[in-house]
């Protein structure tokens, strides 16, 4: 919406083990100006708290963490797109935070080097400590430009 902005923020240790995502309302002195309140104090621009927020779960704020990779993309229906990138996986949440779908990328590393990846089929699990990368996805609508004039099906299952 009208300066409000998204943001994967992987928190940090030892400060802030879990990650989040934040939606942020900047607040203008004056409509349509681009003019924003800065706290003379801290010096920093903005609310003091997000406006909408997801994460770990109340009580288990140390329970979704990614330290270095993570996208989200907010929908045109108003869910939300999060890629958790080091364990290869995409969720859509609701604005209600309840979950839509999840995909985990059935490719990953095998090993120590990276001349060696395995597969898994979305039905299984992926071998505890799966070595599994993933820095975005993003969702197109079905209108989207680069779509038009072209035919688009299903075809086969990317492990297979």
């Amino acid at each position: 919406g009208n300066r409000t902005f998204i943001v994967f923020n992987n928190g940090r240790l030892p400060d802030r083990a879990w990650t989040s995502v934040d939606e942020i309302h900047l607040p203008e002195i004056e409509e349509k100006t681009g003019n924003y309140i800065i706290d003379s104090q801290k010096k920093q621009y903005g609310p003091a708290k997000h406006s909408w927020r997801y994460g770990g779960s109340t009580g288990r704020a140390n329970s979704w963490y990614d330290d270095h990779i993570g996208h989200c993309q907010r929908l045109n229906n108003g869910n939300t797109l999060i890629t958790q990138g080091t364990l290869g996986m995409v969720i859509e949440v609701t604005k209600e935070k309840e979950e839509v779908w999840r995909y985990y990328l059935p490719v990953y590393r095998n090993g120590d080097d990276d001349s060696t990846v395995s597969f898994v089929m979305q039905s299984k699990h992926r071998p505890y400590g799966a070595n599994s990368r993933l820095f975005m996805a993003r969702k197109y609508e079905l209108g989207y430009p680069a779509f038009k004039d072209r035919m688009l099906r299903a075809y086969r299952y990317i492990e297979a």
